[in-house]
């Protein structure tokens, strides 16, 4: 690999300045609205026009974060204004996470380039294939994959690869996690995430405590450093090296990037078996802003308890003196765009600047004022050398100045100034015209005066209209209501077997051998219900045997998928009539838009959106949770083999925080990842009366840790209350959700 992009945070314009400086490729920054890092110091509109700009005279390259989901009113009033001027201005790419807002700017923005987010959780080839054939001309994996995994995507699929390097490190995989949401509100999926996979926990197994002082931060992910492992990285043909760190400060972004520049060049140049990492470099890094005892993440293993910090997360804070030599060395002034110009000045001629790149491919001319014989006081050389200097603000630094004057000749330095003002705007204007782009709509319906404010408003009162239809199409047939069950546990299924009310059956597939499932499936089906297999939340190398199988005997139209792996496998295979589960966010019309592109038969609505935001987005195809313990994490991490070892069964494990609420970890081992469940269930029945409102026709129960008793106490009350419209209590111990809430 003759090359590679370092690609570096920054959180501030500070940041960006310095990471710059340092030697990065390119910048990855969020704006005022819709990125993953909604508290770093992110600048407005006009300051990320501005070092778009100077990234791009420095001949570097910016990407734009809008890897957040975005609701209705968000995507639909605000996306297109703030995305506009950007994109005219030509950013060299958009992060995004959510199918809605990459179907949106694909038919808005026609020549943007667009990234998928790791916030999109892609595992493997089957999405990186799909998503290179809607357009997307990168994708950034999921931390947790091997560098195997990473490297198989590389051999099959012809698109750019984008994997993090160093930084802090996430318990759950990015965009499966709705922990923060939930219990306080700070959607991760919104980027405020609160961070509780950091705060320490109680662990139980059997109900009895197996943690101590020592070992109460079973979440808590160490950071991670592959400085040392550049080598197989660089081998592997990544196409781009991401240093994780937006809400770090300038010394971190600039010291990091330095660090991996240096060495990254070291081994392009000298190879591997020249490769050596100097400690005082190690240790500078390992010494600032990071948490103790980084790793190298999952690049080696699949999730080794070395991961875990266990005590409190303390920060390598950094020697002051040492800190401070980095920012002397890195920051302070900013690194600026070289160039040399000319500057004639002929008695009874206008004065002529020329600037001209060191690579000589860009150059302009301007011509000024009429320079005059001296009267007096002649301008010298001296006083035209000291204003020709004055860049002030600019972002460019003369390295040569060459200067052809008479003698004798005077002109007032007003006019040197803005001649030279003149000339520097006209140069930038020219090195950055290829960078500038015209939004333009191709679309053969829309008129030249037809705006897309016109469009939005069309658009709106076209759903109003179809949401009406659907609305009056549900009550007048609410006696159709369909009630279904997804079980998780085998004693389960023989609980659904007793209620005739249940249509539908999602038998998960977390916790069943394939043997298993087909022995429910086939049970289910014979019982005159109708059976679904909901494929794994996780979708890698090591279950893909397992997922094939289920795709390979299974209709189409009997299985939910939970992600875009599975999302992509299904269309790769032109699989149709397949379900989404609430994993696989569908949060606005656009996203909706999105799987009815490819047949989807029914959608699970979000946990994350409010009555409002449901009424707006829900129609016929869509289903609503009315029970159910949420799951707050989906993990590579596992809590049973990092507290005893891994024996492929599924144990009675739980974790309790400060506030005494405890939650259930599963840990499904044929799979191998945990899920986290909420505390309480969720439950809509006090809210029937509003559940009304909305036009659905598909209500479900989801059965996790229940044992068969509870089960059947569960499902007769939601059957009474969802089905037969009858009054019950509410559940002793329960959350709404963010049904009446909703989330920042």
């Amino acid at each position: 690999m003759s090359h590679v992009e370092l690609l570096s945070p920054a959180g501030s314009k500070e940041s960006l300045y310095y990471a710059l400086k340092a030697g990065a490729d390119a910048v990855y920054m969020g704006g005022e609205s819709f990125g993953a890092r909604a508290y770093a110091k992110n600048p407005d509109n006009n300051e990320i026009l501005d070092v778009m700009d100077y990234t791009h005279i420095l001949g570097k390259k910016m990407y734009l974060t809008v890897n957040t989901l975005l609701k209705n009113d968000e995507i639909k009033n605000d996306l297109y204004h703030y995305i506009k001027p950007i994109y005219e201005n030509g950013i060299d790419a958009v992060l995004v996470q959510d199918v809605g807002v990459l179907k949106f700017l694909k038919e808005e923005f026609k020549n943007l380039e667009i990234h998928a987010s790791t916030q999109m959780t892609v595992c493997n080839k089957e999405s990186a294939e799909f998503l290179k054939g809607l357009g997307l001309t990168r994708v950034v994996t999921a931390r947790e994959l091997s560098l195997k995994e990473v490297k198989s995507i590389i051999d099959n699929v012809d698109i750019e690869v984008e994997c993090f390097i160093h930084g802090a490190m996430c318990y759950s995989y990015s965009g499966m996690c709705l922990f923060s949401s939930i219990i306080g509100g700070r959607s991760g999926n919104r980027g405020r995430c609160a961070g509780p996979c950091r705060q320490p926990y109680d662990v139980f197994m059997d109900g009895k405590i197996i943690s101590d002082k020592n070992t109460m931060y079973p979440l808590s992910m160490k950071d991670m450093n592959t400085l040392k492992n550049l080598p197989d990285l660089l081998d592997a043909g990544i196409s781009s090296l991401k240093i994780e760190g937006r809400m770090k400060s300038p010394d971190y972004a600039a010291y990091t990037t330095y660090v991996y520049k240096k060495y990254i060049d070291n081994y392009l140049e000298n190879g591997r078996n020249n490769f050596e990492i100097k400690n005082n470099d190690l240790n500078k890094l390992n010494n600032l802003y990071t948490r103790i005892n980084p790793t190298n993440g999952y690049y080696y293993s699949h999730n080794p308890k070395e991961l875990i910090t266990f005590k409190k997360p303390s920060y390598n804070m950094g020697n002051e003196d040492e800190i401070k030599k980095i920012h002397d060395e890195f920051c302070g002034e900013i690194k600026k765009h070289d160039a040399c110009c000319f500057l004639e000045l002929k008695k009874d001629t206008k004065a002529v600047l020329t600037i001209t790149s060191l690579d000589g491919l860009t150059s302009i001319s301007i011509t000024g004022e009429k320079v005059s014989e001296a009267l007096n006081k002649p301008i010298t050389r001296e006083n035209v050398l000291k204003q020709l200097n004055k860049t002030g603000n600019t972002y460019i630094n003369f390295t040569d100045i060459y200067i052809d004057m008479d003698n004798d000749i005077f002109m007032p330095l007003s006019m040197l100034n803005n001649l030279r003002r003149d000339a520097i705007k006209a140069y930038f204007d020219k090195l950055l015209s290829g960078y500038k782009l015209k939004y333009q709509s191709d679309d053969k319906e829309k008129t030249d005066n037809n705006t897309y404010d016109q469009r939005k408003d069309l658009i709106q009162k076209n759903n109003t209209e179809y949401n009406s239809d659907t609305n009056n199409d549900y009550i007048n047939n609410k006696e159709k209501n369909n009630l279904s069950v997804m079980i998780t546990k085998k004693e389960q299924s023989d609980a659904v077997l007793n209620f005739s009310e249940i249509s539908d059956v999602y038998i998960s597939s977390d916790n069943f051998s394939l043997e298993v499932l087909y022995e429910i499936y086939k049970k289910i089906e014979n019982s005159g219900k109708n059976p679904y297999i909901v494929l794994p939340y996780i979708y890698r190398e090591n279950n893909k045997k397992y997922i094939n199988d289920i795709v390979l005997n299974i209709p189409a139209n009997k299985i939910l998928v939970r992600n875009i792996d599975e999302f992509s496998l299904m269309v790769n295979q032109n699989k149709k009539g397949f379900l989404t589960d609430s994993s696989f966010y569908v949060f606005n019309d656009y996203a909706k838009d999105f799987i009815n592109d490819y047949d989807v038969k029914r959608f699970t609505l979000p946990y994350e959106l409010n009555f409002r935001e449901l009424k707006d987005l829900s129609d016929s195809k869509s289903e609503l949770i009315v029970y159910g313990k949420i799951p707050l994490m989906i993990s590579a991490g596992c809590v049973n083999k990092n507290y005893f070892k891994c024996d492929g069964k599924l144990k009675n494990i739980s974790i309790k925080d400060r506030k005494n609420m405890s939650f259930d970890v599963m840990n499904f081992c044929n799979h191998c990842y945990n899920v986290i469940f909420n505390s309480v269930p969720l439950s809509l029945t006090g809210v029937k009366d509003k559940v009304d409102e909305l036009n659905i026709n598909n209500f479900r129960i989801n059965l996790t840790t229940e044992s068969y008793h509870d089960s059947l106490n569960i499902l007769e009350k939601y059957i009474k209350v969802f089905y037969y419209s009858e009054c019950q209590d509410e559940l002793k111990d329960f959350t709404r959700g963010h049904f009446k809430r909703g989330i920042l």
